[in-house]
């Protein structure tokens, strides 16, 4: 691997750190709380979309395909994937791509050269194959195929049979609002809704709450309603975690409430228990550390030798300044990869 290519992926690995120390969704807290297999929910762990949580795809399904990004055989088999999966259109299920051990910066050049248009996980750490109990793919070992089933489990497929990989996982699938009555001029903001983005259809949304046609009018009363039910229950958790003394996990979801339901009415609580848990002394520790962490990030994207060596320097600060916090963690895991590596 160049060092080009090491530097960036080495980005990509601290931007992850970065972002999984910031405010994680909802779905990752909501995994991490009971254990169990989760999306990752880092940004730049996805190419050709924005994190898709297992809260966006409840009651719904996906195929996950592990590929090798250096097999010309894989590379072949991409036109008859993707046609495959356009058969599935407009059904509750996702086709996602998963790529391991490589940088964002390939992954995305992998994707351009292949007409690659799913979303695509990069799992540069290989942390995401191994949660999923894949085995490591290779040159020897080329592709496998997993699926998620409408109640968030994963289990592996046949990848020599995804039509009836997809129908198996499809059993039980359904969506949140039913696609059946919603208008041409809502679809979008539908989508939007159903995969875990509905800050991006909130003005649609709210916007055709009054208008003049009674169906379109209808349409965005049931995905508001959607989107409505999707907050209480968010904040149903907060408020667990609250109870049970766990400030900064309550803070870090309502930082992702305000952040995905933005242009959306929340409670107006919501707004006071930010402002009382950023007094609280962790919180504000773990505030500080995770601005600091951004800032080596910020720095370790550049190629230069003196950002390089800068970041290096702000990481090590961070964990003797602040070892206790999530980001301090992060950082101290990140030092030992560069140490290893």
């Amino acid at each position: 691997m160049s060092e080009l290519s090491k530097r960036l992926q080495a980005g990509a690995v601290l931007t992850s750190l970065l972002v999984a120390g910031a405010a994680g969704s909802v779905a990752a807290q909501e995994s991490a709380a009971k254990g169990e297999f989760r999306l990752p929910d880092q940004a730049a762990a996805w190419v050709n979309s924005t994190p898709i949580s297992l809260s966006a795809l409840k009651g719904k399904a996906a195929v996950l395909w592990f590929y090798d990004e250096q097999c010309p055989k894989c590379k072949g088999k991409w036109p008859a994937l993707q046609a495959e999966a356009k058969k599935y259109d407009g059904k509750p299920i996702l086709f996602i791509a998963v790529n391991s051990g490589n940088s964002r910066f390939e992954v995305e050049q992998y994707a351009r050269e292949v007409g690659l248009k799913w979303p695509v996980i990069v799992d540069s750490t290989r942390q995401f194959e191994k949660a999923c109990g894949i085995r490591e793919v290779s040159l020897e070992n080329i592709y496998q195929l997993g699926v998620i089933l409408p109640d968030g489990h994963f289990q592996e497929g046949n990848a020599n049979d995804v039509p009836g990989s997809a129908d198996k996982a499809l059993a039980d699938a359904k969506w949140k609002v039913d696609p059946a009555g919603i208008p041409s001029t809502l679809r979008t903001a539908w989508l939007a809704v159903e995969f875990g983005n509905p800050a991006a259809a909130a003005t649609a949304v709210k916007k055709s709450l009054n208008s003049p046609k009674p169906e379109i009018q209808e349409a965005a009363g049931k995905l508001h309603e959607a989107v409505q039910t999707e907050v209480q229950e968010s904040l149903s958790l907060a408020d667990q975690w609250l109870e049970g003394k766990q400030k900064w996990e309550a803070y870090k979801i309502y930082t992702s409430v305000k952040e995905r339901f933005g242009g959306y009415d929340l409670p107006t609580d919501v707004a006071a228990k930010m402002k009382e848990l950023e007094a609280d002394t962790k919180v504000k520790n773990e505030i500080t550390a995770g601005k600091a962490l951004e800032a080596a990030a910020k720095l370790l994207r550049n190629a230069s030798a003196s950002s390089q060596r800068s970041a290096v320097t702000r990481l090590k600060k961070l964990v003797m300044e602040h070892g206790d916090t999530e980001a301090g963690a992060q950082a101290q895991q990140y030092l030992t990869k560069l140490e290893e590596g």
